[in-house]
């Protein structure tokens, strides 16, 4: 990979990655704001004027700052600029490395197209500048019109949400690919979308990612103590920790939730007990159907018995499931077992030796081949656990002699 040069972007060096060094050098240089009521004035380390900007709505604000529209379009787009306030206790550093995460993004999946998708990158808006001032630093960026939130608040299209679930995967997926990107802080208000309905990721304070063979992570307190980037099922995993437990459903619950809490579960525990502190998926193990690349597959399995409402799934959409799992046989309908490959679903009994699926999977089903199986299994795990009693009342019984 290439050196970039940030300048354009308000930061006066070129980021080199053959000297693997952190990003942010020693005597960085930055655009200098100057804020006079609604309006800001960008200048270069000469004073030379490089943008202006009218603040003319609030469009949201939060713990790390304010969002304004501007009167301005750049090549063609509509700007905005966060706002944030020195003293919340950020450094230059720790701004400008989330600038940089951003813009190296934006860098690698600009131009990108997934025709089967509809995905067009980049997966990021794109950053125009970053200034700062004594009180305040700002980011100039490419504004966004909707975000992931919203959308599953108010959709009743099951497909939709669907959709927009396989372009966030799709993203992910690439991103891990060409950055070993991790965002760390995943959740519906952190992914938003274009008018063109395009998925777009937002607030890179958080993340990790590889650039060239160069780490660049982000200078936060909070992060420190997560994973490096080499996990990409626990991005997926919170946002869909969050997407089940702190939105709003509408009439599209009903199928998504099963679906969502299939993909999540774990031998540990039900993922809706799972806290909501996002320093504790550190500890959580990787969970292999959270890969970006298993989700799609499921996803694009699914089909609709109705397209809009509580559409809940046609019994077929099982036919395509990867593989055989926990969530699966615990959370799908009886009638969508019955729509399992036969031979995977008695593999995945003989591994994990459990009476009560298999027990499931024998009131269920109406083939006498899978049923046999399911009797005999029950008898072996049923004289497994006799032995197992004997040999321990055995082991006190020698315990108590002794003694």
């Amino acid at each position: 990979m290439s050196s970039v040069d940030l300048s354009p972007y308000g930061l006066f060096w070129e980021l080199d990655v053959s000297k693997m060094a952190f990003p942010v050098p020693d005597n960085y240089r930055t655009a200098t704001a100057i804020k006079h009521g609604n309006t800001v004035s960008i200048n270069d380390l000469d004073g030379k004027g490089l943008m202006r900007l009218d603040l003319l709505k609030l469009l949201g604000k939060g713990g790390y700052g304010q969002t304004y529209l501007t009167g301005q379009r750049i090549d063609g787009k509509e700007v905005v600029v966060k706002i944030i306030e020195r003293s919340a206790g950020y450094t230059t550093v720790d701004v400008i490395v989330e600038v940089i995460s951003q813009i190296l993004v934006v860098k690698e999946t600009d131009g990108y197209v997934d025709a089967e998708s509809g995905l067009k990158g980049p997966f990021a808006p794109k950053v125009f500048m970053f200034a700062k001032d004594d009180n305040f630093y700002y980011i100039v960026n490419e504004r966004m019109h909707y975000d992931f939130l919203s959308i599953i608040n108010k959709t009743d299209y099951a497909e939709n949400l669907k959709n927009s679930i396989i372009q966030i995967s799709v993203a992910m997926k690439i991103l891990f690919e060409k950055l070993k990107f991790n965002h760390r802080d995943f959740k519906p208000d952190n992914i938003m979308f274009t008018q063109d309905g395009l998925v777009r990721i937002i607030d890179f304070g958080f993340c990790c990612l590889n650039y060239g063979g160069l780490q660049i992570s982000s200078g936060y307190s909070f992060p420190k103590s997560l994973h490096n980037c080499n996990s990409m099922s626990r991005d997926m995993n919170a946002l869909f920790y969050f997407f089940l437990n702190y939105t709003k459903y509408k009439s599209v619950s009903c199928p998504f939730k099963r679906v969502l809490r299939t993909l999540m579960y774990n031998k540990t525990g039900d993922p809706i007990n799972w806290s909501r502190s996002y320093v504790n998926y550190n500890a959580k193990p990787e969970l292999p159907n959270m890969f970006p690349e298993n989700i799609i597959s499921v996803f694009k399995a699914l089909k609709f018995k109705e397209e809009r409402g509580c559409s809940d799934f046609d019994p077929s959409w099982t036919k395509n499931i990867v593989e055989i799992n926990l969530g699966v046989l615990s959370n799908i309908k009886n009638e969508e077992i019955a729509m399992l490959d036969k031979e995977k679903v008695k593999s995945f009994l003989l591994s994990v030796r459990s009476p009560s699926l298999t027990k499931r999977v024998l009131g269920v089903s109406s083939d006498p081949d899978m049923q046999e199986f399911c009797t005999k299994m029950l008898n072996s795990l049923d004289k497994t656990k006799k032995n197992g009693g004997k040999k321990r009342n055995k082991r006190r019984t020698l315990r108590t002699k002794r003694f």
